[in-house]
C-alpha cells in the first residue's frame, strides 16, 4: 500500500512564479501574433517574386521554428504540432516555392492563426481530428518543395 503524496500550501513564492509566467506568456502571445503577420507577409513576397522566393521562406522556417519551440512552454501544444509540420515541409529550401507549396505554407499559417486565437490550452479535438490531418494530406498532394 503506497500512501499519498502530501499536498504542499501554496506560498507567496509560487503566486510569484505565477506571476512572472502569466507576464512571459503575455509576451509571447504579442510576439507570436506578431511573428505569424510576419510570416503571412513574407508569403505574399514570396508569392510575388516566384523564380526568387527562397530567403522570405527560410525567415519563415525562422519565425516558425521559434514559435514551434516555444509553444509548448507557454501553453500551445497546437502551435508547437502544427510548426513542427510546416518547419518539416520547408526545412531545406533550395529553390523557389511553387504557388502550390506556398498555399500549403499559407494553409499552415492560417492554421496557426486558428489556434492561437483560441489562447492557451489544449486545443480542441476537432484539431488533432481535422485540421492536424487535413494538413498532412495536402502536404502529401502537394509533395515536397526539395
Amino acid at each position: 500500500m503506497t500512501e499519498d503524496a502530501p499536498v504542499l500550501a501554496k506560498t507567496s513564492a509560487d503566486d510569484g512564479l505565477d506571476a512572472t509566467m502569466d507576464a512571459l506568456r503575455a509576451e509571447f502571445d504579442v510576439a507570436m501574433r506578431e511573428g505569424l503577420e510576419r510570416c503571412k507577409a513574407l508569403v505574399e513576397e514570396a508569392r510575388e517574386a516566384p523564380d526568387d522566393n527562397v530567403s522570405p521562406v527560410k525567415e519563415i522556417f525562422g519565425l516558425v521554428h521559434d514559435l514551434k519551440g516555444q509553444g509548448l512552454t507557454f501553453g500551445y501544444p497546437a502551435v508547437t504540432r502544427i510548426g513542427a509540420s510546416l518547419c518539416d515541409y520547408i526545412r531545406i529550401v533550395t529553390q523557389p516555392l511553387t504557388a502550390g507549396h506556398l498555399m500549403v505554407v499559407g494553409m499552415h499559417l492560417e492554421a496557426l492563426d486558428y489556434v492561437t486565437s483560441r489562447g492557451p490550452g489544449e486545443p480542441t479535438q476537432m484539431v488533432w481530428d481535422e485540421l492536424i490531418p487535413k494538413l498532412d494530406l495536402l502536404i502529401f498532394k502537394t509533395g515536397s518543395p526539395r
